[in-house]
């Protein structure tokens, strides 16, 4: 190899590099990360029971369910960085008459977010499971409206629709994900 080619392929290297000469900035233009624009929710109609470690590990009941954000094209779930926050509503219809009474809330933070994630067949989602303190048979039909506040950017809501609750012998443990 002669000393011209060596200085071209030399010359060459250095070029696409990435070096800085003095006085001369490169930048990369770095995708921000996609935030997401809605949030969809797969609730079990099942009223659960979970051993309760505050009590011993006498089984409580509770709801269970996935979380999926998505973003603008929807075409496989995102991971977030955020909170979340979700409720429960009582709809079960009294005296006749309609109604809609609020039972209980429950929020997570970014770092219980995090342990939650987990993949299944739909991709990157979040098992939740809601110990439901105020539970009475008498409940059969509810809604859970979640909210999940991303870190940066704007909150992305999930309404579920009307769910008629199966008490009988409650299932044990929250879904599980594989």
């Amino acid at each position: 190899m002669g000393i011209s080619t060596r200085w071209l392929i030399a010359a060459t290297l250095f070029a696409v590099s990435g070096c800085v000469l003095p006085g001369k900035f490169i930048t990369l233009d770095v995708a921000p990360a996609v935030q997401p624009s809605s949030v969809v929710a797969a609730w079990s109609p099942k009223v659960m029971l979970t051993p309760d470690p505050a009590n011993g590990g006498v089984p409580a009941p509770g709801l269970a369910g996935r979380v999926y954000l998505f973003g603008p094209m929807a075409d496989f779930p995102l991971t977030g960085d955020g909170t979340m926050t979700i409720e429960l509503f009582d709809d079960t219809p009294r005296n006749g008459q309609p109604s809609s009474v609020h039972l209980e809330q429950w929020q997570f933070d970014a770092v219980t977010m995090k342990r939650l994630l987990k993949k299944d067949a739909i991709g990157m989602g979040y098992t939740v499971f809601l110990p439901w303190g105020s539970y009475r048979p008498d409940v059969r039909q509810v809604h859970l409206s979640l909210r999940f506040d991303p870190t940066n950017g704007t909150p992305v809501y999930a309404p579920s629709g009307p769910m008629t609750l199966e008490h009988g012998t409650p299932s044990v443990g929250p879904m599980e994900t594989h």
